[in-house]
């Protein structure tokens, strides 16, 4: 998947404060390493115990950094491939992106479907998992990846989708209900079963409550199965669900 497109990561501050914090505390405990050898006695002992620890953050927190820029990246784009792969695309239906932030999840399914087109919403209001996109930001990053024509972006709440009865052939909604309370959650899950087509795919992809996700769904009367092929297989999975056709 191309990167032109200007996508702000998940917990971008965090990554901006570890890297931060990395780099001052190695600096910070080579200096004062370095600074205890022009020392005597216990002011030696005590610049050598302070440049360790400060040596021990620095190092921590630079792992930590490149942790969370391989999983917040590249990982994030190889996931998002694997979440399309299991919707087996034919490349003309019309997709439902429920939350889309900055547009990466409708960008990659746009890129699919070369007769088929992608509705992307948000409510803009809602946090964003560290990153603050917007309606302009998500345009803009369709077209930087040239799929501006098959990708309409709007405005709309998540539990009261200005949208067609079974108008949608798949909805997807990625790391983008966990956010929500439990009710206005389900409200959720109830508007992306309505608008979809009989026939139709749903898929979820959470960090956590699958299990609430799956029962929402079913009681909405689409059949569902559980997928997790993410990598790391712990980090987070998919609830996948077909609404039957009549």
């Amino acid at each position: 998947m191309t990167t032109k497109a200007r996508y702000r990561p998940p917990l971008a501050a965090l990554q901006h404060r570890l890297l931060v914090l990395g780099v001052l505390g190695a600096t910070a405990g080579a200096v004062a390493h370095v600074g205890s050898h022009a020392w005597l006695g216990a002011f030696a002992a005590l610049g050598l115990a302070v440049g360790a620890h400060l040596g021990i953050v620095g190092v921590v927190s630079l792992i930590s950094f490149a942790w969370f820029r391989w999983l917040t990246r590249g990982l994030r784009f190889r996931n998002i491939e694997r979440l399309l792969d299991a919707l087996a695309l034919r490349g003309d239906e019309i997709l439902l992106d429920v939350g889309t932030g900055d547009g990466v999840v409708a960008i990659a399914a746009a890129k699919r479907l070369s007769r088929g087109s992608v509705i992307a919403i948000d409510d803009w209001r809602r946090p964003h998992g560290g990153g603050a996109p917007s309606a302009n930001t998500a345009r803009a990053n369709t077209a930087a990846e040239g799929v501006a024509a098959r990708v309409d972006v709007r405005t709309l709440a998540f539990d009261k989708l200005d949208l067609p009865d079974t108008s949608i052939d798949v909805a997807v909604a990625c790391f983008s209900l966990h956010h929500l309370e439990r009710a206005p959650r389900e409200r959720a899950l109830l508007e992306m079963a309505r608008v979809l087509r009989h026939g139709g795919r749903l898929l979820a992809a959470e960090p956590r409550g699958r299990a609430e996700i799956a029962e929402t769904l079913a009681r909405a009367g689409l059949e569902v199965r559980h997928e997790s092929r993410t990598f790391p297989r712990w980090l987070f999975g998919w609830v996948l669900a077909r609404k039957a056709i009549r």
